[in-house]
């Protein structure tokens, strides 16, 4: 088995430019474990598989310790046994990165051109025109990893893949993303507040206020429920719920002081596909 094929990789590249503890490193492994689990599962169908990176980044991340790590994007289109996507779409909203990514990719993987697209545009768009394309090519299944570094994942994108025969890696904010929009005093939350939660559940402003909000006892504020990370996180699994027959368990990432930053997990209408998951989110479970 080569290094590329075992994800011993000289270097680690995220959407972020620099981060600092294993998780970055987990959450790579994980869904670079999960690609080699699915190629192997699909390796003798004749569907055309496609990858899709909605956060390629720039190729590689230098993390606090002065370390590369190589992007998932890059380890992924190092799989070659026992058999490469047919496709490989990356979406990178910096001109930069992008511009350093078709580089590294050119290097890398010369042969691999003819079927490999860098996107320079929104993610949110770009999964509009996935779930299109997956709508006109029945024949064709995606495995999709969005990687955000923050709230730039609008529900109403992902809901358009709804039914569609996508496996999709989401790193959810729950902490640095909707907990922080929601403000113990409800009276004090801007419209902006609402309407960042409101795009990354795709829920209303009522809904927020009735999931997240009772009035108290006796001075008449209306106050925040606890455990609201915890209640973002299941609201978010019913909605995925919706969109997919399965959903897997998470992965809670902490930043260094315990704060739960992100919940990482894996939607699909295929049961397997979910087993699989599970099993690589468990192997991690623990790890900070």
């Amino acid at each position: 088995m080569s290094d590329e094929e075992s994800g011993k990789m000289p270097v680690v590249s995220e959407p972020l430019n620099e981060f600092g503890s294993s998780w970055t490193e987990d959450k790579a492994n994980m869904v670079f474990e999960y690609a080699k689990a699915y190629l192997t599962a699909m390796k003798n169908q004749r569907f055309q598989l496609l990858y899709f990176d909605g956060f390629a980044g720039s190729g590689d991340v230098q993390l606090k310790d002065e370390t590369l790590m190589e992007s998932v994007a890059l380890r992924v289109m190092g799989i070659s046994e026992p058999r490469r996507f047919d496709r490989y779409v990356m979406v990178e909203l910096g001109k930069k990165k992008a511009t350093s990514l078709r580089e590294k990719l050119g290097e890398r993987f010369p042969v691999l051109q003819d079927r490999t697209w860098v996107i320079e545009d929104d993610c949110n768009a770009q999964l509009r025109n996935l779930s299109e394309y997956l709508k006109a090519n029945s024949y064709h299944r995606v495995l999709a990893f969005l990687d955000p570094c923050g709230m730039q994942v609008d529900h109403a994108a992902v809901e358009t893949l709804k039914d569609l025969h996508a496996d999709v890696w989401i790193l959810f904010p729950s902490g640095i993303g909707a907990n922080r929009n929601l403000f113990r005093d409800v009276s004090k939350m801007k419209p902006e507040n609402f309407k960042s939660v409101e795009r990354i559940l795709g829920i209303t402003e009522q809904e927020i206020r009735e999931h997240y909000y009772e009035p108290t006892l006796f001075d008449g504020i209306t106050d925040k429920r606890d455990g609201g990370i915890e209640r973002t996180l299941e609201l978010y699994r019913t909605k995925l719920q919706q969109l997919f027959k399965h959903v897997s368990k998470t992965k809670e990432i902490r930043n260094s002081g315990g704060g739960i930053m992100y919940h990482l997990l894996m939607t699909s209408q295929e049961p397997l596909a979910i087993r699989i998951a599970d099993h690589i989110i468990k192997k991690y479970s623990g790890r900070k």
